[in-house]
């Protein structure tokens, strides 16, 4: 029960004198606000050197952030990976050709709309993509997700019951064959 709890309700306290918007690199962005309302970010793959990373974004501006960064204005069919080139918002420089899928709410995990973004796993396009996602729109409803957020979310909009709530939680913490079972 308290890795459940762990998993619903756990927030990150920054350190004395720690910018709130950039930790090291194993904490990525941190938000102080919260709002249910907000269209949220993560890496969903797991931090690391990897042939895939899988970045998720979950929100009513889903789309919007997924037509930001390509270079095609068109939005992909739902639930069909496409691949697309991913830009900075800004600068237009490249950042990595990705596949991308996106879901419609309610048919999604999180019952929002979502888009997966499947890129390249160097730590680089990782970073590159998050801080292109950071700086869409730093003073709207984008933001950083809260660990355990597209979980909570999933929950409140009756996608997970608290019993696959707490499955999930143990099997992503589990480090044994047995635990995993």
């Amino acid at each position: 029960m308290r890795r459940l709890l762990c998993l619903l309700t756990s927030s990150t306290v920054l350190p004395r004198g720690v910018h709130p918007f950039f930790l090291a690199r194993s904490c990525r962005y941190v938000s102080m606000r919260r709002n249910v309302h907000d269209t949220i970010y993560a890496l969903s793959s797991g931090r690391g050197v990897a042939g895939v990373a899988v970045i998720r974004i979950s929100g009513p501006r889903a789309d919007d952030v997924l037509l930001a960064m390509s270079r095609t204005k068109k939005l992909p069919l739902v639930r069909q990976a496409t691949l697309r080139t991913l830009v900075d918002p800004k600068t237009k420089e490249m950042l990595d050709q990705a596949m991308v899928l996106r879901f419609k709410a309610p048919s999604s995990f999180t019952g929002e709309d979502v888009v997966e973004i499947h890129c390249h796993g160097g730590i680089a396009v990782i970073d590159a993509i998050l801080d292109a996602v950071h700086q869409i729109d730093i003073q709207s409803s984008i933001r950083p997700a809260a660990r355990g957020e597209f979980t909570r979310r999933a929950y409140a909009a009756g996608k997970l019951g608290l019993t696959q709530v707490e499955g999930l939680a143990d099997l992503l913490l589990a480090s044994t064959q047995i635990q995993r079972r």
